[in-house]
């Protein structure tokens, strides 16, 4: 037996354990296997191939279900968004209609009241045309009154003077009065009365009346243009309350026209006439400073196979009663077109109105009618009046030459 000392031993004794290390642990590997769970987790096995088909089929289906779930929201939020427009849409449209209907009816009561305002208009300046017209007709009338008063009480100091012509009216009863037709629609008196010398004589034509004087010696010579046609009456009246009527019948109208503008102011109304649209100052402009004449017109008529016309009457409007100017017109059978153009002139106002013609003063509008006989003997009349212009305005084209005043004259008969 060998006996070991205490460090032998200690040496002897580790080397043994290290020894005995790996069966120990050998032995621990052993405890260990058999310390593991007796069951098996299925879930954290590997699936089967079916398993694995049956369950990608299943998240297909369920993928594909969720897809048309979503698809049948995304076409309900859709169907959705489309009425909401369509009923925006048709909210606005109901809008718009009433709105419109809105509009449409302010404009209706916008029109009747225009309309209205603008009848109330017509009938005011219509009223106060009339009354217009009947202050003018009344001052004309009370005028004339005037004037046959003045004509009635010149008698007596007319016949009273003159020496050995100084008879009474009883005595005037020799007088000579000849009537002659003269070209152009127109006819001659010619007055003889040596008891009437000096006295004054109206020719009552129709409604108008014309004041002529007889000389020293009581002669006179009147010519009467026939601008209303041969159906007024047509007399002479003298101062003494004496009438004598004249027979128009002689006189030739065929194939005429004339037209004339009548007025009563004491003013001068100058009327021109331009044959087809000739410029005035140059030859067919026909007034009183170029009145062409009779004999004239009838010859460049027949000459030209194209109608002529002469200033057949002139008025400078210093005389008593009504004053009157008259264009005549020849016609020619055969011609088929053209017009002679007409215009009114207030020649007393001028370029640049002052005085009484202008503004407010009293011969500022002159009231006047205008007459137009044609070849187959129509007669036709308007009543007009010239506005009143403003004091120092200058007057120009129109509304110096008022072409819409006098009716144009048609060449073609």
């Amino acid at each position: 037996m060998v006996l070991l000392s205490s460090s032998a031993c200690r040496r002897v004794g580790l080397g043994i354990s290290l020894a005995l290390l790996p069966i120990f642990a050998i032995s621990a590997g052993v405890a260990t296997q058999r310390a593991l769970p007796s069951f098996v987790d299925e879930r954290r096995l590997p699936l089967s191939e079916a398993e694995a088909e049956a369950k990608r089929k299943a998240e297909e289906q369920a993928l594909e279900k969720a897809k048309q779930e979503e698809r049948r929201l995304a076409a309900e939020a859709e169907a959705k968004r489309k009425a909401d427009e369509q009923a925006l849409e048709k909210a606005k449209q109901e809008e718009r209609r009433l709105a419109a209907e809105a509009e449409a009816e302010a404009k209706r009561k916008a029109e009747e009241q225009a309309l209205e305002k603008a009848k109330q208009e017509e009938r005011r300046l219509a009223a106060e045309a009339e009354a217009k017209r009947k202050a003018e007709e009344q001052a004309q009338e009370k005028a004339k009154q005037e004037e046959r008063r003045q004509q009635a009480a010149v008698v007596a100091p007319n016949i009273a003077a003159g020496g050995a012509a100084a008879r009474s009216v009883a005595e005037c009863v020799n007088d000579k009065i000849a009537a002659q037709a003269i070209p152009g629609g127109r006819f001659k008196i010619e007055i003889e009365a040596p008891c009437r010398a000096n006295q004054s004589f109206v020719i009552q034509y129709g409604q108008f009346g014309f004041q002529r004087q007889l000389d020293a010696a009581g002669r006179g010579t009147a010519i009467v243009d026939l601008f209303q046609g041969k159906e007024p009456s047509l007399s002479l009246q003298f101062a003494d309350g004496k009438r004598q009527s004249v027979s128009p019948e002689a006189v030739d109208l065929r194939g005429l026209s004339k037209v004339a503008v009548v007025w009563q102011a004491a003013v001068n109304l100058d009327l021109h006439a331009y044959e087809y649209s000739t410029l005035p100052g140059t030859k067919g402009h026909v007034w009183v400073r170029s009145p062409s004449s009779a004999d004239a017109a009838l010859a460049e008529m027949k000459s030209t196979m194209r109608g002529r016309g002469f200033l057949s009457t002139s008025d400078d409007g210093r005389g008593s009663g009504d004053k009157v100017e008259v264009y005549t017109f020849w016609h020619h059978d055969e011609q088929q077109s053209g017009v002679v153009a007409t215009a009114l002139d207030y020649e007393s106002r001028g370029d640049q109105p002052a005085g009484d013609v202008c503004g407010t003063g009293p011969q500022a509008s002159v009231a006047f009618e205008t007459i137009l006989v044609t070849p187959l003997g129509r007669v036709s009349r308007e009543r007009g009046s010239i506005a009143a212009a403003p004091c120092g305005v200058q007057l120009t084209g129109n509304s110096r030459f008022m072409e819409d005043a006098v009716p144009d004259i048609s060449a073609k008969r």
